[in-house]
């Protein structure tokens, strides 16, 4: 029968010349990574297709608390707009030389695969801001329509416009605007064509509609319940998704306050610093 094919093994840092030679297949060489828990494998020694398994244990059963830390970093490349997330974290450190006794200094570790840390406490949640906002604001002057502000970043600076839009309509587009960047010198007012289209169609506009207006009483909780007139819009998102608006609860969003201070706040430190105006070429 023909032999099973060999591979070389990578001798660990400073064990170069010490003839550690070919190991059959299915074993990992020193310096790879193992499998994950649970999942075993073969060990120097064993026998032909019989599997050891390997374990992961907690730090605390092995090691002592120690006052030396290690700071870490995570990132999170997956969230969407919009959304708030809550994260947590633990380490878990993986032993390349598990299944080598020679290599470890405790032999009696030679099956586990990793040591596990404890989770770390939950975060603040983490709102992910969107890169476009658009709130109904008042009707058109016909009482066909509805007139709707979107903002947009664009540079840096949160850009505002109005747009008259009709049922059937897609929610803004493509218009030149005015902003401002901050340099060393002071705020340089810039005009350029930015995009609003938020991919949302107006479906329907009901004016002068009797809603119930939810108003939170400040921090704990409480909120007041009272009936107002006002313009109801309907539309669908770029997803799909039916969205209902009105302009009195819309005083009350998350997002619209969020927009609302973050516009406050700009006009605020152009007030306080040097404006170079725009000059068109």
């Amino acid at each position: 029968a023909p032999k099973a094919p060999v591979r070389p093994v990578v001798p660990p840092a400073g064990a170069m010349g010490q003839g550690y030679g070919e190991m059959p297949p299915g074993i990992i060489a020193p310096g790879e990574m193992p499998p994950m828990p649970g999942e075993g494998y073969g060990v120097p020694g064993a026998v032909p297709g019989v599997q050891k398994k390997v374990t992961v244990r907690k730090a605390a059963e092995l090691f002592s608390k120690t006052d030396k830390t290690v700071k870490m970093w995570a990132y999170d490349v997956t969230p969407k707009q919009g959304k708030t997330y809550i994260y947590r974290i633990r380490v878990v450190l993986y032993n390349p030389f598990a299944g080598y006794k020679p290599y470890l200094k405790d032999p009696k570790y030679n099956l586990l695969v990793g040591i596990v840390g404890p989770w770390s406490e939950p975060t603040k949640p983490v709102t992910i801001e969107k890169d476009k906002y658009l709130f109904v604001s008042d009707i058109t002057d016909d009482g066909k329509g509805a007139r709707i502000t979107v903002y947009r970043w664009h540079k840096g600076w949160l850009c505002k416009e109005s747009f008259n839009v009709y049922p059937g309509d897609e929610i803004g587009y493509p218009k030149e605007t005015r902003l401002y960047q901050e340099q060393s010198d002071g705020f340089h007012e810039l005009r350029e064509q930015v995009d609003f289209s938020t991919g949302a169609i107006l479906l329907k506009v009901v004016p002068n509609k009797t809603v119930l207006v939810r108003e939170p009483l400040g921090k704990t909780g409480e909120f007041d319940l009272r009936k107002e007139q006002a313009t109801v819009i309907i539309f669908r998102d770029k997803d799909g998704t039916l969205v209902k608006q009105d302009t009195s609860n819309i005083l009350f969003d998350r997002d619209y306050k969020i927009c609302k201070s973050v516009r406050k706040e700009q006009l605020m430190k152009l007030r306080k610093s040097t404006v170079i105006r725009y000059k068109r070429k």
